[in-house]
C-alpha cells in the first residue's frame, strides 16, 4: 500500500493511521446507503510530504552547503553598477583586513539561475544581519536598489535592530532619498572624517543583530 508505506517513513503522521485507514461513510449515517466503513482507496498515488525538496533558496550562493547550514553574511551590499569601484574598495577595508567580515555582494557571491526577486528577499532577511545601502544619484534610478531599500525597511520599522546602514559615497545632484532621511549616514565624501569611516562602518557591521 503506497498510502501507508508514505506514513510509515514518516514518524509523526503514524498516530494518524488507525483515522485515516478506516473512516466512518457519511453517506450511511445521513440516510443515503453504504456501508458503515469506506476504506482509502490503495489505486491513489502516493503524496509523501516526508521527504524533504530542495526549495529554490537552498544553494544560491558560492558557498552554500546544500546538505547542511546556509551561508550568513555579516552584511547584504545594495549597490548599483556605477558603484563597483566603491565596493571593491569596501571589500578590501572590511574583508582582507582585520576586520575580517563577510559581506555579500550579488555579482560575487549568488549563483546564477534563479529567481532574482526570491534569493534577494531571502539574503536580506534571513542570510544577512544588516544591509549596506551605497547612495548616489544613480541609486535613485535603479530599480533593484529600491526593491532591496525597501523590503529591509519593512522588516525593522523605525529602525528597530539598525538593520540599515546608509552609506554616501560620492557627491550627489539630486536630493537624498527621502526613505532613508531618518536614519544616520557615514558619509564617505567628508574629508575631515574619512579616516574615521571604515572604523564606524566596521563596528556598526559587528554589532549583534537584535532582528534575527
Amino acid at each position: 500500500n503506497t498510502v501507508a508505506g508514505g506514513l510509515d517513513r514518516c514518524p509523526e503522521l503514524r498516530s494518524l493511521r488507525g483515522e485515516a485507514a478506516v473512516r466512518p461513510d457519511r453517506g450511511g449515517e445521513e440516510g443515503r446507503g453504504g456501508g458503515p466503513e469506506t476504506l482509502i482507496d490503495e489505486d491513489v498515488a502516493e503524496v509523501d510530504s516526508c521527504v524533504p525538496r530542495t526549495p529554490e533558496k537552498i544553494g544560491i550562493t558560492l558557498d552554500d552547503d546544500p546538505e547542511g547550514a546556509p551561508e550568513l553574511f555579516a552584511a547584504f551590499i545594495c549597490y548599483c553598477p556605477s558603484a563597483f569601484e566603491f565596493v571593491h574598495e569596501m571589500i578590501r577595508e572590511l574583508e582582507q583586513t582585520e576586520c575580517r567580515l563577510k559581506l555579500c555582494v550579488f555579482d560575487r557571491d549568488v549563483l546564477p539561475g534563479s529567481c532574482v526577486w526570491t534569493i534577494t528577499s531571502e539574503l536580506i532577511e534571513k542570510r544577512c544581519k544588516r544591509m549596506v545601502v551605497v547612495i548616489s544619484d544613480e541609486y535613485l534610478d535603479s530599480d533593484a536598489c529600491d526593491f532591496q531599500t525597501k523590503f529591509a525597511l519593512s522588516l525593522c520599522p523605525g529602525a528597530r535592530g539598525k538593520r540599515l546602514i546608509p552609506v554616501k559615497y560620492k557627491p550627489m545632484s539630486r536630493p537624498f532619498p527621502s526613505i532613508l532621511r531618518f536614519l544616520t549616514i557615514c558619509d564617505y565624501t567628508r574629508p575631515l572624517t574619512q579616516d574615521w569611516f571604515w572604523k564606524r562602518l566596521a563596528k556598526a557591521l559587528s554589532q549583534p543583530a537584535s532582528h534575527i
